[in-house]
Parts: C-alpha cells; structure tokens; sequence
C-alpha cells in the first residue's frame, strides 16, 4: 500500500474511490471507505453514495485488486490419457472449476450446492484393430467421438481430477 496523504495537502480525484483515515479520540474515527465528490461544502461521500458527515484527515488509493485465482477454479490447461469403448483419448483440459458445496452460504444457491464445471477438447486418439495393431484415430473424426462419448469422456475425467485432488490433500 501507498503512504497516507494528508486531506489538507491534497484531496483525491472525484469520484475516485479511496482509503480514508480520521485522527481522533472518536469512536467512529479510524480508517473507512469513500471517495470524493466535488462539493465544497461536503467534499465526501461513502462508496455508496451516501453523504459522509465526518471530515477524513488523511487518505490513500485503494490498493490493486488480488489476481490470485480462487483455488477451485483451474484455467491452466490439463492433460489427460482416457479410455473409451476400446479408444486410447488424449484429453486437453480447458477449463475445470470445481467448487465444493458449503451448506449454510446464503450468498447465492450456488454456493451452498457447489459448482463442477468442465470444458475439454480431444487432442488425439488411438485405437487398436483385432490383430492389437496400434492406428491414430484421424482428426476429423475427433469432433464424433467427443459428441458420442463426452458423457463417458467427462465422468473419467471428473474421477481422474479428484483422485488428483486426494493425492495432493494426503500429500499435504
């Protein structure tokens, strides 16, 4: 975070949403919310809108947003080896979030139910003929595979991603 920036000196941008801080001996002094909105007489504002009746001493920008993703949510991509009917799939990962439920959570009902969602694409494919000789599945025939079996595709990877999840909380 900045230094704090004393209100006499200097006042922030309008409008521009800062950290305030009130010196005092005043229960309601200490450091809060607001931002500046151009009126002499009542240069302050609560980020809501409301009026501010108490006069901030010093204040400082807000520091930048976290850029950490939340850890259920994994957009790196992922490799995975699935078996299908007698086909070998090499299965690319694009988007996994897996939220847990927390019961209890009023927020959203998503978030007491949890939330799996799944995105994948089909890389390659290889698949073995009656005499156990290896052929690579053609391309273009990846699209129909993923529509025939994606149900399958999608329940294999589930199982492999949280055996992953298990071995790194007994790893832990």
């Amino acid at each position: 975070m900045s230094e704090w920036i004393k209100c006499s000196d200097r006042l922030p941008p309008i409008r521009q949403r800062v950290l305030v801080f009130r010196l005092g001996k005043k229960t309601n002094d200490g450091p809060f919310f607001a931002m500046t909105c151009g009126n002499e007489h009542r240069p302050w504002r609560y980020i809501d809108g409301d009026r501010c009746d108490i006069t901030p001493t010093h204040w400082q920008p807000l520091p930048a947003p976290p850029t950490e993703q939340h850890p259920a949510t994994l957009e790196a991509t992922m490799e995975h080896e699935i078996v299908v009917e007698g086909f070998v799939l090499q299965v690319e990962v694009t988007h996994c979030e897996n939220t847990p439920p927390c019961p209890g959570t009023w927020s959203s009902d998503w978030d007491a139910q949890g939330c799996r969602e799944l995105e994948f694409k089909v890389v390659s494919a290889i698949c073995y003929d009656d005499g156990g000789i290896r052929m690579d599945v053609d391309p273009l025939v990846l699209p129909l595979l993923t529509q025939q079996y994606g149900r399958h595709i999608e329940t294999a990877l589930w199982v492999e991603i949280d055996a992953s999840q298990r071995r790194q909380r007994w790893a832990a």
